[in-house]
């Protein structure tokens, strides 16, 4: 996996940047995909045109009235690019869908209401307004600006589902909160915020709101204006914990809900480290612990418990002590009577097993 260059700034000024490669202008921009807090987020570049692997260097910078972000390519492709995918995505979308991105993009790189998106100083660009990204989860947009079903691939060929609730949030900065999605029947689907007065708990809507276009859905998990007096919220995160609630309409001028009635509370899940793996078998202990269940089986009743000796000879300080001459000897005539009860064969190490723990056990005294 490949990590991108990234600066940050208010203006790129275009005199200083890099020449673009021959090899990288048949890249076009195909789907982007945000969730509503721009922590889940795709690119997603195809090409139609062989020997376009030619990356290193070449820019994709992202626009919004909050400023500008510069990425740059730090390597190229190896492989055949005709009919190819390039899939550059954030590190909690690789997290969620297990599919490996080619470049890793920093969380927000993809404007979440309205920018655009400029790959190669022009070789392609996509420019979107307020309404025409879906914040549903369940939505991407083409380079087109339709509304289509996620389909992330990257330059192997894989590809994954994508599916990602949204949720609504506060913002402590301006008391405020954000809901990406939210169903008004005979009005439509939109975007709004409420600016919240936290002593009395209502939610004044506010004027930036906006509906989205024709196409984007609601998806599973959007807010609803029931029965034109009730905002039913299904996930409201505030601190750490996420509410579910319902909140009465007040006033429709300006539109204020308050009384709110929290359906259910449930804790913010801090992201787990990823467990550590299990350490490899070891070979030799697992060759010992057959070996004392096979010597049990096999060679206790006529050599003891602890290989002193019973009805046959002790094998604690026996000549036989060295793994080579103590392996053959069991191999070929242990146990007295069933030999071919404890040979080495194709599914079996039973000799080996056998040595092993009366050399490195009985005789090591370990």
């Amino acid at each position: 996996m490949r990590r991108i260059a990234l600066t940050v700034s208010t203006a790129i000024l275009i005199g200083a940047s890099l020449p673009i490669s021959a090899q990288s202008q048949n890249w076009s921009i195909t789907e982007l995909f945000t969730n509503s807090d721009g922590q889940i987020q795709y690119i997603e570049l195809s090409s139609a045109s062989a020997n376009q692997g030619g990356l290193s260097g070449i820019s994709l910078i992202s626009s919004s009235a909050q400023g500008e972000a510069e990425f740059n390519f730090d390597d190229d492709l190896n492989g055949d690019t005709a009919g190819a995918s390039l899939l550059l995505a954030t590190d909690d979308f690789a997290n969620l869908t297990g599919l490996t991105p080619d470049f890793i993009l920093p969380n927000g790189f993809i404007p979440l209401v309205s920018g655009s998106l400029d790959f190669a100083q022009g070789t392609d660009t996509v420019e979107y307004s307020a309404g025409q990204m879906p914040l549903n989860g369940e939505q991407a947009i083409s380079g087109e600006l339709q509304p289509i079903v996620p389909e992330p691939t990257n330059f192997a060929g894989l590809s994954a589902p994508l599916s990602v609730d949204p949720f609504t949030t506060f913002d402590a900065s301006d008391s405020s909160i954000n809901v990406p999605v939210l169903e008004a029947p005979g009005v439509g689907i939109g975007n709004v915020n409420f600016s919240v007065d936290l002593d009395t708990l209502e939610f004044t809507l506010r004027n930036d709101y906006f509906l989205y276009s024709g196409g984007i859905t609601a998806g599973n998990a959007a807010a609803e204006f029931q029965n034109g007096t009730v905002l039913y919220i299904p996930a409201l995160m505030f601190g750490n914990e996420i509410y579910e609630a319902n909140l009465n309409i007040l006033d429709d001028d300006p539109i204020t809900f308050g009384n709110p009635e929290v359906l259910s509370v449930m804790p913010v899940l801090e992201p787990q480290p990823d467990p550590e793996p299990e350490p490899e078998p070891d070979s030799d202990q697992e060759s010992l612990t057959r070996g004392i269940s096979a010597y049990n089986a096999l060679c206790q009743q006529c050599h003891g418990n602890n290989g002193q000796g019973v009805t046959a000879p002790n094998l604690v300080n026996s000549s036989f002590n060295t793994f080579d001459v103590l392996r053959n000897k069991i191999d070929a005539t242990m146990p007295k009577n069933n030999p071919s009860a404890c040979s080495d064969t194709d599914s079996s190490s039973c000799a080996t097993d056998i040595a092993n723990y009366v050399l490195n056990v009985l005789q090591d005294g370990s």
